[in-house]
């Protein structure tokens, strides 16, 4: 069995710069998008990766859980039922 004694799950610092710059890009790519911009975004990034074949329903729920906390309550409403619809359920 391994042992654990000297985890450190903190990031590096490498991990932490990765982190920055991924967060600049993003917001820079879509920052100054309005709400409906937004989810047209997502629709056409889940419509080209299920064309692909690299859709991963699992992966969209890990998104919608780790951007509820920024969302209001009609956002998240909005958010999962679009992902309810684009899964099919």
């Amino acid at each position: 069995m391994k042992r654990l004694k000297n985890y450190d799950a903190a990031p590096s610092e490498a991990e932490k710069a990765a982190a920055t710059a991924r967060y600049g890009e993003v917001m820079g790519k879509y920052g100054d998008m309005d709400e409906d911009a937004l989810l047209n975004e997502l629709v056409k990034s889940v419509t080209a990766s299920k064309q692909n074949g690299t859709y991963d329903s699992e992966q969209m729920l890990n998104f919608m859980n780790t951007v509820a906390p920024y969302l209001n309550d009609a956002q998240k409403e909005k958010l999962a039922a679009l992902i309810s619809m684009i899964d099919g359920k």
